[in-house]
This record gives C-alpha cells, structure tokens and sequence, in this order.
C-alpha cells in the first residue's frame, strides 16, 4: 500500500533528471555553437537550406541560387530537412543572411536537436539492459562527450542525425517495435549513406525471424523511402538521387580531407593534397588499404 508513492516519486525524479540532462545538452551546445567552425561545410549547408526553400527540394538537386554553389551530394532526407529549416528560417527571419553569426548557430540546430534525442534514446537503451540508473548515466556522458559535442555544435557537422536514426532502429528492435525500427533504419541511409554501416547487422537479425516478419520490415523500409522519394520523383530528379549513392566513393579524389581518421594520423594535413588513388606502401591504392 505504501510502495506506490515511493514508485511514482522515484518515476518523477527519473523523468526531471532525465529532462535536465537534454537540457544541459542542448545548452552546452548552444553555448558553442557560434564558433565558425569548419567554414566550407557550413556554407554548403546554408546555401543548400536556402536553395531547397527558395527553389524547392526537387529542383535544389538541379541548381542552387548562387549561380556557381556546390550541387548537393547528400541523399534526399538530408536535403528534405535543410529545406524544412530554411523554410522556418524564412518565416522567422524574413530572409536569408549567410555567413552571419544567427544563420550559422541556426544551421547548426538539426545536429543539436539529434543529439538531444540521442540522449533520451541512450537512457531507453541502456534502462532496457542495465537499469534506468546506467541510462542516466549513459545520456549525461553523451551530453557532455567532448567528440560529439566538437562534431556538431563547433565544427558543424550532421553525423549525430543518421547516427541517431540508426541508433533509434537498433532501440526500436530491441523494444520490439519493429516496424517503427524499419522506418528509423531506412531514414538514416536517406540521410547520409554512411548510415549503410549497420545494415549487414541488420540484415542477420531481419533473416533471423520468420518469413512473414521479414517481409513485413523489408515493405515498411520500402514505402518509407518511396515516400521520402515521391517530391523528387515528381520534380524529375530521381537519377541524381540515385547518383548522390553510386557515385559517392570516389567521389573526392584526397585521401583525407578535414577528417580526424587514420590517414589522417600519419599524414596530417597533407592528406588533402594527395592522390586517393596512389600507393603508400608501393603496392594498393589507399582508396583499397581504406
């Protein structure tokens, strides 16, 4: 009789703390993210987020509206949420002022709100197989981890949403919400292709269920996509969708450029002024050692 109170009571304080800690994150965040941060990615995504709400999604693929701006090689949901953006951006602002200090923290805002719900993911993750308490834990030093919070918020980066769609798939599955994990899985490659990385894992738990359910998350995946898809397919650029994949490695002929990977340990900043295709070791390319 008396243990109900007690349950609610610790119920409300996981919640608050819960709360707190998204907040924290969202305010460390904001807190840098006026930095300039790596300029060159930060323009593209502010002319592409100008582009798709000036021209529409569709046509954005086609031309941008600075004659000369870089075409987007990201795939349709990324473009789908920087016209979402810029759009509100508009709205708000009344016109866009790239390169100003209020559209770069603006640009920033998708990563920062990905990793908010990486943080709450994290905490029904880790509650699920290790107590709330580890949850906790686990969204606070994802709210304050230095990687993340450089990534996003200083260099301006939008690795945490497929990251997030991917880790809200694997969530999804675990919570035995299936169709709901195919939606998240499909979203995060039609954000960034590299969100392919745990499609094989995927696909081993997918082939292990029976035939009805693997049917069953395979159609669900489809119709995602499609949906995603039909304002391209209507705006007539569906083959340069289909090119942002098959065409993307390879695509930049540097071994490394800006990013902190193994090329870059050894090699530093001179990454970017070599062949991809050349041989370190005078035998493979670095694209094959890659």
């Amino acid at each position: 009789m008396f243990g109900r109170p007690r349950t609610s009571s610790k119920r409300f304080l996981r919640v608050h703390a819960l709360l707190l800690i998204i907040v924290l994150c969202l305010a460390v965040r904001l807190s840098m993210s006026w930095h300039p941060g790596y300029g060159f990615d930060i323009g593209v995504y502010e002319a592409w987020a100008e582009s798709a709400a000036e021209l529409g999604f569709a046509r954005s693929y086609k031309e941008q509206v600075n004659p000369g701006g870089m075409l987007p090689d990201y795939p349709p949901f990324s473009i789908t949420m920087f016209g979402t953006f810029g759009h509100i951006y508009k709205f708000l602002f009344g016109e866009f002022d790239g390169g100003s200090m209020r559209y770069r923290v603006y640009i920033k805002i998708p990563s920062m709100i990905a990793d908010m719900l990486i943080c709450w993911i994290l905490y029904l993750l880790m509650s699920r197989w290790k107590g709330r308490k580890v949850g906790l834990l686990s969204a606070l030093a994802y709210a304050l981890n230095p990687a993340a919070i450089y990534d996003g918020a200083v260099w301006g980066q939008t690795d945490a949403i497929y990251s997030m769609f991917l880790l809200a798939a694997m969530t999804a599955w675990i919570y035995k919400k299936y169709d709901l994990s195919a939606v998240m899985l499909a979203l995060s490659i039609l954000t960034k292709l590299q969100g392919i990385v745990l499609y094989p894992l995927f696909a081993v738990m997918v082939l292990g269920t029976d035939r009805r359910a693997f049917l069953r998350y395979v159609v669900v995946g489809i119709f995602t996509t499609l949906v995603v898809l039909i304002p391209y397919a209507i705006g007539g650029v569906l083959q340069d969708v289909i090119n942002v994949y098959i065409k993307s490695v390879g695509h930049y002929g540097n071994v490394t450029i800006g990013a902190y990977n193994f090329w870059w340990s050894l090699l530093a900043d001179k990454g970017w002024r070599i062949d991809s295709g050349g041989s370190p070791f005078g035998f493979l390319s670095y694209t094959k050692w890659g």
